[in-house]
């Protein structure tokens, strides 16, 4: 039997996109939502774009940076975009968008956006090979290196 298609054939294994609406127990008391709650969204998405990648369990090793550029609110529907743009021996490195859209038809307003590092991690828990990009990432990806900070 063959397996089944991908749902959005556009989109690879070096993908994934989580969207969730902003509840009060997300945010402060003025109606902001708390950069903590930003932050766990966009570890989730870019988790599954690794997992999903890797075919492996895998951890979060490293957030190198996460910049918040502007508020959401309760209410907002939040976007994270994952994206595959680095694979070392054991590391992948995700980058995420993340995008705020009002109730209101707001246009989406980016938020924020960071570079995370996971590491592939066989069943017993140690850090196991992270299979070679093949074929390359999607346009406009960064070089693939098995070198440098992330090529753990």
């Amino acid at each position: 039997m063959n397996a089944p298609e991908h749902p959005h054939p556009g989109r690879r294994r070096t993908e994934a996109t989580l969207a969730v609406v902003m509840l009060p127990e997300d945010a402060n008391p003025d109606g902001f939502v708390h950069g903590g709650a930003i932050m766990k969204l966009a570890d989730t998405a870019a988790g599954v774009c690794a997992a999903r990648y890797a075919r492996t369990r895998v951890a979060t090793v490293a957030i190198e940076r996460m910049t918040f550029i502007s508020p959401a609110q309760i209410g907002d529907v939040i976007t994270v975009h994952a994206r595959l743009v680095r694979v070392g021996r054991t590391s992948m490195t995700i980058d995420i968008e993340v995008y705020a859209e009002g109730r209101m038809n707001e246009e989406p307003r980016k938020t924020s956006d960071g570079r995370f590092i996971f590491v592939s991690l066989d069943n017993i828990g140690r850090p196991t090979p992270a299979p070679p990009l093949d074929p390359p990432l999607a346009e406009g990806a960064e070089p693939v290196s098995p070198s440098g900070p992330s090529g753990a």
